[in-house]
């Protein structure tokens, strides 16, 4: 029992930072998702700071397409955890891996439904800045659309909140291959560096490759930051769509779209 009102049941994933549990929130007789950090890393200040930030930023968020923090903190024995609701569904990796190529309106309804939640966070001053398809979960409703829910803010930056260790200048923290140029260098990013992810996800939904690639770290950074993408032609990719995603994946943040609700307005209306 954690937190003296969840029942933990089953593992539901590992992580490098902690594990996440199904459960049943005793005084609602209702599931939900427990993540509890690692015990060996309560020792480590990014780890902790991540795992406040992440409760920060999640529980100000309050959209249908973000997952839903209910509660988070400390056990008498020291144990940091989070209280989520359960999401259903496979995320955007294994959706990918195994109904890959997804139909172009689907693409599109996918990536507005990541958009939206994003939109709401950027309002919010909140940068998810690990956006990747491992953190979208998609789930098939019986009206046969997609629900998207995106996860996982333990990277965010709360803009102008003070920050944390983790999100100092001059630190690089998220997933490579997903990284936009500014944030490859370690320089402060704002939401036009997720709309770069979400481009790189549209990029790798289209063509079952992601646009920049390298046989280290250093070469993919520096592909990255001063590399044209991978050509489109060839892919069959509609033009209007193709436009869009080499928009997203600008090397200059001003030469990207300016807000998730311009790039979904964009993809609504190639939907």
């Amino acid at each position: 029992v954690i937190g003296g009102n969840y029942v933990l049941q089953e593992i539901v994933g590992v992580g490098g930072m902690g594990r996440v549990y199904r459960a049943e929130q005793t005084t609602l007789g209702r599931t939900v998702a427990i993540k509890v950090i690692h015990p060996h890393l309560l020792g480590d200040e990014q780890t902790v700071a991540r795992f406040y930030t992440e409760a920060r930023a999640s529980s100000r968020l309050n959209h249908p397409n973000s997952v839903s923090v209910i509660d988070f903190g400390r056990t008498d024995d020291g144990i940091l955890y989070l209280a989520m609701e359960f999401l259903r569904g496979k995320d955007l990796a294994m959706v990918m891996h195994e109904e890959g190529p997804l139909p172009f309106p689907r693409i599109c309804s996918v990536l507005v439904g990541m958009l939206d939640a994003l939109g709401e966070a950027h309002a919010l001053d909140i940068v998810h800045r690990d956006l990747k398809p491992e953190n979208v979960i998609v789930r098939k409703l019986r009206t046969g659309q997609d629900l998207v829910k995106v996860v996982d803010f333990g990277l965010a930056t709360i803009v102008g909140g003070g920050g944390t260790s983790i999100t100092r200048p001059g630190l690089v923290c998220g997933t490579p291959d997903y990284m936009s140029p500014e944030q490859g260098k370690g320089e402060t990013i704002d939401g036009r560096g997720d709309l770069y992810a979400v481009g790189v996800v549209l990029y790798e939904l289209l063509t079952g490759r992601r646009p920049f690639s390298g046989d280290s770290l250093l070469e993919l950074l520096r592909n990255i930051e001063s590399a044209p993408p991978q050509s489109l032609d060839g892919d069959g990719i509609p033009q209007p769509l193709d436009t869009v995603c080499l928009r997203c994946l600008e090397k200059r943040p001003s030469d990207r779209f300016a807000t998730a609700g311009e790039l979904a307005e964009a993809l609504r209306s190639l939907a």
